[in-house]
């Protein structure tokens, strides 16, 4: 018998992080969406979701989804076009007890 994977990876191009069920991004690449995508995508999700409430005809229910479509490829296009952050950008560094910076990469305890 062949089993599945469970496992759901961030939607985000390159990104094997795995995510917990009924998400789309990791929150590294949710938070880096501009507030105005992210709510775009909140709303249009919660929109579509209405359907499980059996509140919207299907004419509606489908034009809800094209939204939500629209809005999840606005998102994974910001994404893709985004420049990478440079790996300096995220070294962690502190000051230690003799006022040198220990770079975390070094592996001194601090």
């Amino acid at each position: 018998m062949i089993r599945q994977s469970r496992d759901v990876r961030c939607a985000a191009e390159g990104c094997c992080t795995v995510i917990g069920r009924g998400k789309l991004f990791c929150p590294a690449h949710y938070f880096s969406l501009p507030k105005p995508l992210r709510d775009d995508l909140w709303r249009t999700w919660r929109a579509a979701m209405q359907q499980w409430k059996g509140r919207l005809s299907h004419a509606e229910q489908e034009r809800c989804n094209r939204e939500y479509q629209a809005a999840f490829e606005a998102a994974r296009e910001y994404l893709r076009a985004a420049p990478p952050t440079p790996a300096a950008a995220m070294a962690t560094v502190a000051i230690g007890v003799d006022g040198r910076e220990i770079h975390y990469r070094e592996g001194r305890m601090l």
